[in-house]
């Protein structure tokens, strides 16, 4: 007898052929599952510390040249920071939302403001591991010069060999600054 009929089922019953072949998925998917991944929920110990970029949650958008505050096109905070994050032994998801508050300058007539930010992550040496860049447009209805907007991220962080710990790494969160801007920031910082 050839060696793949020693192994073959032959049977003409249609309901053991049903409970062979219901079998022989579930068998298959126990074996695709068993390479997925798990997540864990996680908690302020294993989850990477998140948190705005210090000088960098306030920004100031300029109209035209001049820098008094009758030129001020809009002024924006980044407040209300929430994160949670979920854990594999392969990767961290880290789940981030906070608001952009801005105030639409005295004498602007702009309706719409375009606030830059980004979220980076840093290795334990607090190297920049990746950064990413993102817009927020806000937009201001007839009368209202103040506007909170939600912003909602997800960033990944692949864990390796030399970084497994997902408590090791920092997410940081600012706006995006020109270099005018941030000489600004840095200036407002030591008034106070």
């Amino acid at each position: 007898m050839p060696r793949s009929e020693q192994f073959a089922i032959k049977t003409h019953n249609p309901a053991v052929q049903f409970q062979i072949a219901k079998s022989a998925l579930l068998v298959s998917l126990l074996v695709a599952l068993s390479g997925c991944e798990s997540f864990t929920e996680g908690s302020y110990l294993n989850c990477p510390s998140v948190g705005f970029l210090g000088g960098t949650e306030h920004i100031v958008l300029w109209d035209g040249e001049g820098r008094d505050v009758v030129n001020i096109a809009a002024e924006a905070d980044l407040e209300n920071l929430s994160t949670s994050c979920r854990i594999s032994s392969k990767r961290t998801i880290v789940e981030l939302a906070f608001d952009i508050t801005v105030l639409n300058g005295v004498n602007s007539k702009a309706q719409t403001a375009s606030l830059p930010f980004f979220v980076a992550v840093t290795s334990p040496l607090g190297e920049v591991l990746v950064k990413t860049s993102f817009m927020s447009d806000v937009s201001f209805k007839e009368g209202v010069s103040l506007v909170d907007q939600r912003e909602a991220i997800v960033q990944e962080i692949v864990l390796s060999d030399r970084q497994p710990l997902p408590n090791s790494f920092e997410v940081l969160v600012g706006f995006q600054f020109s270099a005018e801007q941030l000489q600004m920031n840095l200036r407002r910082r030591n008034v106070r």
